[in-house]
């Protein structure tokens, strides 16, 4: 009855609840709630998250959870669970960049999705992203923004600082000044490099490639299947550490 309790005066979109009425047959708990239109309706007790107003003439049309249903969820409803998932999701991909630093949703917008849309509104082009303007902030209405995309990468690569040789910089200067893409960098780095590493190990150069051959000495376009067939067997045989037998399906 505790938790049950705690729905007393709650708010859930155009929804204020009053007061706990008779189970439903199955026996779940249902509350008694007031819409900003002035009607009253009764409403399973498990439904509140998800209903936003009555459902009246003079509230548009709701999905789900405000913004879904089995099928869609709008843009902003998938940034919503995802920015939640990355800060208390362990198993996320995100989770050690914003979670694992410590990185928090406000208590306003952890479990109200309509207030988190009426702060940040609506993406205003599939080219923007919710961005943190401090890096090491939380989530809450004064520390995000819309940026398009191209802006946020440029904030990101003036933002990312390394310590190099003893001095703290930004990582898009030494790339410059090293003549490494930043990008290349950056990728080496998130795959385990060491910041000596990805600096100070030059760019590899791409040459022509010579066409491929076989035993016979007859030569294939390096295009053709057969082609990377061979090429991949002769790379594959080239990583064999002697005497080790490797079974060929191929038959060579």
């Amino acid at each position: 009855m505790g938790r049950a309790l705690q729905l007393l005066g709650k708010t859930f979109g155009t929804l204020t609840v009053e007061r706990r009425v008779a189970n439903s047959a199955t026996g779940q708990t249902r509350w008694r709630c007031l819409c900003s239109c002035g009607t009253r309706k009764e409403i399973l007790g498990c439904d509140l998250p998800q209903t936003l107003s009555c459902g009246g003439s003079a509230h548009p049309r709701r999905r789900g959870h405000g913004e879904a249903t089995h099928r869609t969820r709008s843009v902003e409803y998938t940034l919503w669970l995802s920015i939640k998932a990355r800060c208390y999701n362990p198993k996320t991909e995100m989770y050690p960049d914003y979670g694992g630093r410590g990185a928090q949703v406000a208590d306003l917008w952890r479990n109200d999705f309509a207030t988190f849309l009426h702060d940040i509104g609506r993406r205003p082009s599939p080219q923007h992203r919710l961005l943190l303007v401090g890096r090491d902030g939380h989530y809450e209405p004064s520390n995000v923004r819309w940026m398009r995309a191209d802006e946020a990468y440029k904030r990101y690569r003036n933002a990312r600082l390394v310590t190099w040789k003893g001095q703290t910089r930004r990582l898009s200067e030494l790339c410059a000044e090293r003549g490494l893409s930043f990008d290349t960098v950056v990728s080496r780095i998130t795959t385990g490099w060491t910041i000596e590493e990805a600096l100070e190990t030059p760019a590899r150069k791409l040459t022509k490639k010579e066409p491929l051959g076989d035993a016979s000495g007859v030569i294939f376009d390096e295009d053709t299947p057969a082609a990377r067939d061979l090429g991949a067997r002769l790379m594959s045989a080239g990583r064999r550490k002697p005497g080790r037998k490797v079974n060929d399906p191929g038959g060579t």
